[in-house]
């Protein structure tokens, strides 16, 4: 009975603890910030994980990231059979573009902290390190071109038959992963 007791009075002591008496003139977010967590982040990216930011700073963090755009392109077979293509740019701008089984074009936006973090994710991968070209010796696989431009240059990686490392995969399931979430408008043919 006297441990029973005792829990209780732990547990009310935590809740009143943990309860905060709300401010009515002005709610500010919680932010969980642990300096563990972006210790090893570049500081590049760091304006990512540590809350908002102002209007002007978004603006001086876009501009620094190092890709001006960044795209997947799918093909059915050999490269020459174009099945999609996806696009990221800096500014916000999305592009997709499928060709199979007929042309269709849209448009969409993708938010800052969401380009910022597929900067991210290629530049933690090795991106620039992969060979320009995988390719499996089978016939009639699929070909995934990943490609991202710094405005001056563009690197370019093929993998055909999806033979190329794991952390290519990973960027190509990241890119079709946004891409999935973008809302898409369609763009009308002239």
């Amino acid at each position: 009975m006297v441990g029973s007791i005792s829990i209780i009075c732990v547990m009310l002591m935590f809740l009143g603890a943990c309860s905060r008496k709300a401010d009515s003139d002005a709610q500010r977010p919680v932010i969980f910030f642990a300096p563990q967590t972006i210790s090893n982040v570049p500081d590049l990216y760091k304006p990512l994980y540590l809350g908002n930011l102002s209007a002007e700073k978004a603006e001086a963090f876009r501009a620094a990231l190092p890709y001006e755009s960044i795209s997947l392109e799918r093909s059915v077979g050999s490269s020459s059979n174009l099945f999609y293509r996806v696009a990221f740019h800096r500014s916000g701008q999305a592009e997709f573009d499928v060709y199979q089984p007929k042309d269709r074009h849209a448009t969409g936006q993708i938010d800052l902290p969401t380009f910022a973090r597929l900067c991210y994710a290629l530049d933690a991968s090795g991106f620039n390190d992969f060979q320009d070209q995988y390719r499996a010796n089978l016939a009639d696989n699929t070909t995934c071109i990943v490609a991202a431009s710094t405005g001056k240059n563009q690197r370019t990686v093929t993998d055909y038959g999806a033979i190329g490392p794991i952390q290519l995969w990973t960027i190509e399931q990241l890119i079709d992963g946004i891409r999935e979430r973008v809302d898409w408008k369609p763009v009308r043919q002239q």
